[in-house]
């Protein structure tokens, strides 16, 4: 890696990035560079495009060479910097959790508008994170709903250890509970009946796409977090037959996270476990995310 100034390393790792499929296009690859750039001189990529014709130091470069070999072996960049921006902030991650996707910012986005409604009509403010991983979904709701009680609960104890580095980060531990559990058959007593919003992002890649996956996907992050079983829908299935036990029968919200072209499907799958809950109408709505694709679910009641 031949390089005299910082923005020749840049370019040249930019360029390596896409001729491995490790960037999507040569801006990306500039992007990763970048980011890994400033891990190594503990600055900001701000300074870092700033200092572009700076000369590169031969101590820089050997640093910079060892985290970008490890990008080279395929690790994901998010473990290599140890933290992924959701939301706006930067959550911690690591090895055993999966890395937070842009696209799961929809599903926030709609969930804080509803617990906004719900707070002003509900005497029950807790919230469900179900396969909460990296805490994303539960610490970002934490964060703007002061008033509600967030559950995150996961299968994984990996994953979960880097949901509590995120509470304690961020000081929320007024306002989430973590818990290993399988979908809601470990759920608390206390939650019965008494939730009025449940959220989840659960696995929904069928098993022979995911194992079609980059590497990075495949071999570095959790499968357990991608396999949704033979069409992707499994978890949808076995959580919906749950809902009965932990929704409210006056109001609720859920909000599901799921692949391109199944939306319709985990619609019918969680109608049939939302009906016997409530006599009130159920209202739906199908919501897109930046690339047009329907995105998430949502169903409601009584709000």
């Amino acid at each position: 890696m031949k390089a005299r100034t910082v923005g020749e390393l840049l370019r040249i790792s930019a360029n390596t990035l896409v001729e491995r499929q490790l960037a999507w296009d040569i801006d990306d690859g500039l992007l990763q560079a970048e980011l890994l750039y400033a891990k190594v001189s503990a600055t900001s990529r701000t300074q870092v495009i700033a200092d572009k014709d700076s000369a590169i130091s031969p101590a820089s470069l050997n640093e910079y060479r060892l985290v970008f070999d490890r990008r080279l072996a395929s690790e994901p960049i998010g473990y290599i910097l140890g933290e992924k921006e959701f939301f706006g902030i930067p959550l911690m991650v690591g090895p055993g959790t999966l890395i937070p996707r842009p696209e799961t910012e929809v599903l926030v986005e709609i969930a804080l508008e509803r617990c906004k409604t719900i707070e002003n009509i509900s005497e029950y403010l807790n919230i469900i994170d179900v396969g909460t991983g990296s805490g994303a979904i539960a610490i970002t709701l934490a964060r703007y709903l002061s008033n509600f009680r967030v559950y995150g609960i996961d299968v994984s104890e990996d994953a979960l250890r880097w949901a509590k580095k995120n509470e304690e980060l961020f000081n929320l531990h007024d306002n989430i509970e973590l818990n290993r559990g399988d979908l809601l058959s470990d759920i608390s007593v206390a939650l019965e009946h008494k939730t009025s919003v449940l959220v989840a992002n659960l696995p929904y890649i069928p098993t022979e796409e995911a194992n079609t996956l980059p590497e990075e996907i495949r071999e570095q992050e959790p499968f357990v977090a991608i396999d949704g079983g033979e069409d992707g829908l499994d978890l949808f299935r076995r959580l919906a037959v749950q809902l009965s036990s932990v929704l409210t029968p006056d109001l609720g919200c859920v909000l599901f996270e799921v692949g391109a072209g199944q939306i319709s499907w985990v619609e019918d799958i969680i109608r049939d476990g939302i009906e016997p809950i409530t006599d009130k109408v159920l209202k739906v709505s199908h919501h897109r995310d930046l690339t047009n694709t329907r995105r998430v679910l949502e169903i409601s009641y009584g709000i």
